[in-house]
């Protein structure tokens, strides 16, 4: 993800397909903000790890999840679709660690319609 003369944002772990990255990296930055426009957080995780088999098993399957303080891991075998709405939830989890997952559902609703990305 990194570009020359430009610092990186994110880093994600190399666990992911880079192709995939490749296709969200450019709607990082937005995501970013409107996050932290919409929680008030200006620090966000700065690494995204990937959830291993046995974390996915103990979530249920689940396609992220949000470790406190400022831990994030997402199921790397997703589209590059389901990573970024995950990057959006799971920050909004981190940034919000009182919301109840309603909430955090509407909030990443919102900041997707926001970024106009297909719901």
């Amino acid at each position: 993800m990194k570009k020359k003369g430009k610092r990186k944002i994110v880093e994600f772990d190399k666990c992911f397909n880079i192709k995939k990255i490749k296709e969200i990296e450019g709607r990082i930055p937005e995501a970013q903000i409107r996050i932290q426009e919409l929680t008030r957080k200006k620090k966000l995780p700065k690494k995204i790890h990937c959830m291993s088999e046995k974390d996915i098993k103990d979530f249920r399957g689940a396609s992220g999840v949000a470790i406190l303080p400022d831990k994030i891991k997402i199921n790397p075998n997703m589209g590059s679709h389901g990573i970024l709405f995950n990057y959006i939830h799971e920050n909004i989890h981190i940034a919000l660690p009182s919301a109840s997952e309603n909430l955090v559902d509407h909030l990443t609703d919102l900041v997707a319609y926001q970024m106009e990305l297909p719901m």
